[in-house]
């Protein structure tokens, strides 16, 4: 019975996608959205991050341990200028407590890596790095 079941399934299937081919045919707006289907999950988008672009690790001033508000007036400060990977490196470093008052200013390189890294930012960047071994 599974083998029956099986081979109508088969066949159900093999109508469909005769019928969609010939649709492609009959049709360029449907020959021209089935030719994109092939691409759909053509795999991820480019992951390259040059992790010696420069760089600055900058520090929100604080009251009570929290960001003063740009509104307010406020600015970050530079802690150090170096490569990004110098200044993940610096930010890791820094007690997980506190890391909501930092930022990394860097080019923007991709969908990954954007001018300004905010703290989850910079956490999945570490997170890839360490995965690629670099």
């Amino acid at each position: 019975m599974t083998i029956m079941v099986r081979a109508n399934f088969l066949a159900g299937h093999a109508k469909r996608m005769h019928h969609a081919a010939a649709l492609a045919v009959d049709r360029p707006i449907a020959r021209l959205a089935l030719g994109h289907v092939s691409r759909f999950n053509g795999g991820m988008p480019d992951s390259k991050v040059d992790f010696s672009a420069a760089a600055t690790l900058r520090k929100w001033p604080t009251l009570n341990d929290q960001r003063v508000s740009a509104s307010l007036g406020a600015r970050p400060h530079m802690i150090i200028e170096g490569t990004l990977d110098e200044c993940i490196r610096k930010f890791m470093l820094q007690p997980k407590s506190q890391r909501h008052l930092y930022e990394i200013h860097t080019v923007p390189q991709s969908d990954l890596v954007s001018a300004i890294l905010s703290t989850e930012h910079i956490v999945e960047l570490v997170r890839l790095r360490d995965f690629l071994g670099k």
